[in-house]
């Protein structure tokens, strides 16, 4: 049985509105929800993957939610849905930072592979740069780039740092530059969440969170069921495993039927 948020969500999606956009901003929104449906795309967007990147649309746009948790499922395809929210926040909303916090080097490494630098596809998807944004004169995203270069952060649109890069006891050159004027209205995707308990993950978030984050989604294919993740997250979207699609995209053969990651 259809909870009342889903109905209220399924019927915001046969005509979203978007009361806290410029008209200028509503409309490039609208035709992004419609276009990342990706019929003419060689390789559309699954459903799920399509849903999870407008629940957090939804979420934030008209119930005023910033902080998501998606429970996506393993093999998801998450990479691509974080690129999805990072387009909308880009053509959108103007914000040009993204933060991708992932647990170790291995991760990192799998996050920077699936992107493609300049062109920001992911599995020869174009989940970014469809459209022409709703702000003037914005040059297109670069990235990623590592966290590690504590200098070049300051330029870089999207970065990728595995925690370690940002704690150091606390000394991290990195996090200070993040922590610095440079740095505003960042977006953070939290990927493989289930981490964040460990107590480097709750001080870099609560530093970041402090008038920094505009928006902050946390990923993972582990919450229990029946369990509403993380306490500090207002919304918690459970995305369901989709149904009689083939393994393909980064999670190829890794025995799921994984979308693009």
């Amino acid at each position: 049985m259809l909870t009342q948020g889903e109905l209220d969500y399924r019927q915001w999606l046969e005509e979203p509105d978007f009361p806290n956009l410029t008209p200028q901003q509503g409309s490039v929104a609208k035709q992004f929800v419609e276009r990342i449906k990706g019929h003419d795309w060689g390789k559309p967007l699954y459903p799920h993957q399509y849903t999870a990147i407008t629940k957090v649309i939804y979420a934030g746009e008209k119930l005023g939610r910033w902080e998501t948790l998606l429970d996506i499922v393993t093999g998801g395809g998450k990479t691509v849905i974080m690129a999805g929210v990072m387009s909308y926040f880009w053509q959108v909303r103007g914000h040009e930072k993204f933060l991708i916090l992932v647990p170790n080097t291995i991760v990192r490494e799998r996050v920077k592979d699936d992107f493609e630098v300049r062109s920001l596809c992911v599995q020869g998807v174009p989940v970014l740069l469809q459209q022409p944004p709703a702000h003037a004169g914005a040059a297109g995203l670069q990235g990623p780039r590592e966290s590690g270069d504590a200098a070049g952060i300051r330029d870089a649109h999207v970065i990728v740092s595995n925690i370690h890069q940002l704690y150091e006891n606390r000394q991290s050159p990195s996090l200070e530059v993040l922590l610095s004027k440079a740095v505003h209205d960042l977006v953070i995707f939290n990927d493989e969440a289930h981490n964040a308990a460990a107590e480097q993950y709750r001080e870099v978030l609560k530093l970041l969170g402090r008038s920094k984050t505009v928006a902050r989604v946390d990923l993972t294919a582990a919450v229990p069921a029946g369990q509403a993740g993380p306490r500090h997250l207002s919304t918690h979207l459970r995305i369901p495993r989709p149904a009689g699609h083939e393994g393909r995209g980064g999670e190829a053969g890794r025995g799921h039927e994984a979308g693009h990651r």
